[in-house]
């Protein structure tokens, strides 16, 4: 089995596919903020070049913004700063020396735009983007100073990969936190937080972590354990108020049964939502979202249950060196 991408209601009772390729992954899917377009990642495998794409919430229209055509590249994390720009990670690793770059293009545009190289604005050597905020000048940043195996922290920029705050730094061991995403009033921020440094230990107990931001500016984290589980943050509610999340039985597996649930703010109360008997959880959570939470127009149109896979795509921009 492979992941594609689908709708699903809050309850989960309706899931409508948005895409059903026969040999491609798709995954890090995105909504655009009027909630009619959608962004993701394209690859053949999940190990192979990556390319990244639009369409439309019911799966038509799907288009390549940009590809690269280096082997060795990966274009992840497309996140929307509005409805005609995205923002993406390119992580350009040419032999041994890695290099992970910012970029947007516009969705009418043919060339992107290069915004940053985080090695010179940061020190990273890897980074991703998973959230962009034009309205507070700010990106939200995985990023790691060292090749793998490395700890992952998180950080706040500004729109040009410049450091602000940095939310969660781990010393000692080697700490693989992901998965960052923003609440829409900019005040929380939530992400995986390893707590068993899994990048050492082979073992893996990931619960949640939240930041949250006070009047005077000033960051606090809180840390939420789930000892027998990995949980996973997916989206905040549109209204702002809950938080979806995914849990798994802790441990290596790629696929396992998964239940949805809803926590409040503060991370206490979950209600759980529904299962998934066969969930698709990546190796590598620090390569963007795996799933968005939106509100969508009443016009929009949206997948038929037996929704065919579209074809003849059109084609746009070629990243190169």
């Amino acid at each position: 089995m492979k992941p594609d991408l689908w709708l699903f209601s809050g309850d989960g009772r309706i899931r409508l596919p948005v895409t059903h390729t026969a040999d491609e992954f798709e995954t890090q899917p995105s909504f655009s903020p009027d909630g009619r377009q959608i962004a993701f990642v394209r690859s053949q495998t999940p190990n192979a070049e990556t390319s990244i794409w639009i369409c439309r919430t019911d799966g038509s229209d799907p288009r390549r913004l940009v590809h690269s055509v280096f082997d060795n590249d990966k274009l992840m994390s497309p996140v929307w700063a509005s409805d005609n720009q995205i923002y993406f990670t390119w992580a350009r690793r040419p032999g041994v020396v890695a290099r992970t770059e910012l970029w947007r293009i516009g969705i009418q545009d043919d060339k992107p735009v290069f915004v940053c190289d985080f090695g010179q604005t940061m020190g990273l050597l890897g980074a991703v983007v998973t959230d962009v905020s034009i309205r507070d000048g700010e990106l939200l940043v995985l990023g790691s100073t060292a090749v793998e195996p490395a700890a992952t922290d998180i950080y706040l920029t500004d729109l040009q990969g410049r450091p602000l705050h940095t939310l969660w730094k781990d010393t000692g061991e080697l700490h693989h936190d992901s998965g960052a995403i923003r609440s829409r009033d900019g005040r929380q921020i939530v992400w995986q937080h390893d707590f068993q440094a899994s990048v050492v230990s082979g073992s893996s107990n990931y619960g949640l972590a939240t930041a949250t931001r006070n009047g005077a500016g000033d960051w606090s984290v809180e840390l939420a354990p789930y000892p027998e589980f990995s949980v996973l943050p997916l989206g905040w509610s549109p209204d702002g108020r809950d938080l979806l999340c995914v849990r798994v039985p802790a441990g290596p597996a790629v696929r396992s049964h998964a239940v949805f649930f809803l926590a409040n703010g503060q991370l206490d109360r979950p209600r759980d939502l529904f299962g998934l008997p066969d969930w698709y959880m990546p190796h590598d959570l620090t390569t963007g979202r795996i799933a968005d939470w939106r509100t969508l127009p009443d016009d929009v149109r949206l997948p038929r249950p037996d929704q065919k896979p579209i074809s003849n795509p059109s084609y746009r921009a070629t990243l190169r060196p």
